[in-house]
């Protein structure tokens, strides 16, 4: 288990020990008093998390699906909850590919877990890393996000 996927995991039981739906990402941002907010941005920009005085503010980009929305908004919780001190500049393109930057691999691998962490919690049973992917429509290369 890596650090990222413990830390969903303990955001997930916080969030369904206070809030009425822990299956829903903006409970997590109502739970730990997170802003959130849709805003027009460019294509190549997803959403952002900005942190100042100790508040947490995500933006998500206004034109993307529910799939893109729950990955983008899971992600940048994952920043707020894991990367205190940082405010994420942006999420380009998914980053997918090559090589990514730890606090960014971290971020994917902590949606992705609570993603796991929403099946379970509604008895969808998934066993297989494909399975997770293409229930939820993420890029073949989040597969190293996958920790079952």
């Amino acid at each position: 288990m890596s650090y990222a996927s413990d830390i969903a995991d303990q955001t997930f039981k916080h969030t369904a020990d206070v809030a009425i739906d822990s299956t829903d990402p903006f409970s997590i941002c109502k739970t730990y008093d997170y802003g959130v907010k849709r805003v027009t941005m460019p294509n190549s920009t997803m959403g952002l998390s900005v942190r100042t005085n100790r508040c947490a503010t995500i933006f998500l980009s206004d034109n993307l699906t529910d799939y893109q929305e729950l990955l983008v908004l899971l992600h940048e919780v994952g920043h707020c909850r894991m990367h205190k001190n940082d405010s994420t500049p942006f999420m380009r393109s998914m980053m997918v590919g090559g090589w990514i930057p730890r606090i960014e691999r971290e971020a994917n691998e902590f949606a992705v877990r609570y993603m796991v962490d929403i099946l379970k919690a509604q008895d969808i049973e998934i066993t297989t890393t494909y399975g997770i992917l293409q229930y939820f429509n993420l890029p073949e290369s989040f597969n190293r996000f996958v920790f079952l």
